[in-house]
């Protein structure tokens, strides 16, 4: 897939975890950076995972949860966006 294709698949999907995450998950306190260990900090348990799973699936039109494992695929912002990106191209 050549480079700018990628980019206009994975900003989406990048600007709408973030969102969910600064907005549902941390209301607002702080935001997170495509880096930051989710699951390892905190930030991501089972529900939220769940939860930001079915709005992506619902916003982005893809099937997320039935893949495992889920956590390796939710680790951070980045390796969400790739995975999302990943089923989007496949579909």
């Amino acid at each position: 897939m050549p480079a700018q294709e990628m980019t206009d698949t994975v900003e989406p999907v990048r600007d709408f975890v973030k969102k969910f995450i600064t907005e549902e998950l941390l209301k607002g306190q702080e935001e997170v950076e495509d880096d930051t260990p989710l699951i390892e900090w905190g930030i991501l348990d089972s529900l939220s995972v769940a939860r930001l799973g079915g709005s992506i699936e619902k916003h982005f039109d893809v099937v997320i949860l039935g893949e495992t494992p889920i956590a390796e695929k939710f680790r951070t912002v980045d390796t969400i966006c790739a995975f999302v990106s990943e089923l989007r191209v496949a579909r």
